[in-house]
């Protein structure tokens, strides 16, 4: 089986020690399948609050959306350097 892991892992490695992180992180696959999940319960924690109709009213409604926005993206940034862990 052939997992594709991001570059971004290795991106500071060279040659044997670049091969041996990989080894770490695909033995690692149970801590960071936990911290996948954690991830996702994060997305749908922003995505609920996005779902609330009493923020409509926040005259911070704009920068409120706009930070979640931001939530949202960093945390799928960090879901694609673990998506082998969904392979």
């Amino acid at each position: 089986m052939q997992v594709r892991l991001s570059g971004k892992w290795t991106e500071h490695l060279q040659g044997e020690e670049k091969s041996k992180f990989i080894e770490l992180i695909l033995m690692d696959r149970e801590v960071l399948g936990r911290l996948y999940s954690i991830i996702e319960d994060f997305e749908n924690s922003v995505d609920q609050a996005d779902l609330s109709i009493d923020e409509y009213d926040s005259p911070a409604f704009p920068y409120l959306k706009a930070h979640r926005n931001g939530e949202r993206s960093i945390l799928r940034k960090i879901k694609s350097l673990l998506s082998h862990i969904k392979e």
